[in-house]
């Protein structure tokens, strides 16, 4: 029997995998501008599998997780997306790190956040924020 653990989530960041986009694959990689689940940035934003697409296919993951369960993820800036994935691997994440507090409590992804927060936001010349958005951001 699949046990559904979406019901713990309880983060109004968590979103399905279609939640945010258009019907096509780039819109589901990368979001317009928005807040980062992890740093709190505005910045232009990517879709994270919470349990990354590499796990689906295990059985094991089939059978514990339901589908919409697999589906769910945040939307994260670049830098966060590629902080996670540049200390652990899918399999870590998967069974780990696969929900959002569970992320923001990581001891490395914590020191990254905390480090992202302090960089100057830097976006190109032609997506750039308006003032009233530059006082929120920075």
């Amino acid at each position: 029997m699949k046990s559904d653990r979406s019901s713990t989530i309880k983060n109004h960041d968590i979103r399905l995998s279609g939640d945010d986009t258009q019907n096509n694959g780039a819109a589901k990689r990368k979001i317009s501008l928005g807040h980062c689940a992890l740093c709190e940035r505005q910045h232009h934003l990517t879709f994270h599998h919470l349990i990354p697409k590499k796990a689906h296919r295990r059985k094991s993951f089939r059978k514990r997780y339901t589908r919409e369960t697999l589906e769910q993820g945040i939307n994260i800036c670049r830098s966060c997306h590629s902080a996670i994935h540049k200390f652990y691997d899918e399999l870590w994440i998967a069974r780990n790190l696969n929900t959002l507090d569970k992320l923001r409590s990581d001891e490395l992804i914590a020191r990254h956040i905390n480090w992202q927060k302090k960089q100057q936001l830097q976006l190109p010349k032609d997506q750039s924020l308006g003032r009233s958005q530059r006082k929120d951001a920075g």
